[in-house]
């Protein structure tokens, strides 16, 4: 199994990769801070499935999911730190495809893993 993180926050990649080395060790977990090289990743590298942030330094991430979109079907699990009405928020995103599910941050552990396990 291989899992792309798209984030910049250097905190939340580094728990996001120990979640997955104590619970999945055989999975490998791909990071990039910018929406371009996580675009490239998912061309080059073929994840399982994507975390991705909203906020990132180089492109928004709905960009980053919209181009994903263009070529792939692979879930796409969007972390975010808007926590209220996140299914309201997307849906004034006109132009941008639905990603496969959401997390919100603070993560919760358990609701990450069995929403990774689930999509893929």
């Amino acid at each position: 199994m291989k899992i792309l993180v798209i984030e910049d926050d250097e905190n939340i990649v580094d728990y996001i990769v120990n979640i997955f080395q104590i619970a999945w060790p055989k999975a490998e977990v791909l990071n990039t801070p910018t929406g371009k090289k996580g675009i490239d990743f998912v061309l080059d590298e073929h994840p399982d499935a994507v975390l991705l942030d909203l906020g990132l330094p180089d492109i928004d991430g709905f960009e980053v999911l919209k181009e994903i979109r263009s070529f792939s079907n692979i879930p796409v699990i969007i972390v975010t730190g808007i926590t209220k009405d996140f299914e309201r928020f997307i849906s004034t995103r006109k132009q941008v495809p639905p990603p496969d599910g959401y997390i919100s941050k603070p993560i919760d552990q358990d609701e990450m893993l069995k929403l990774v396990e689930k999509l893929i």
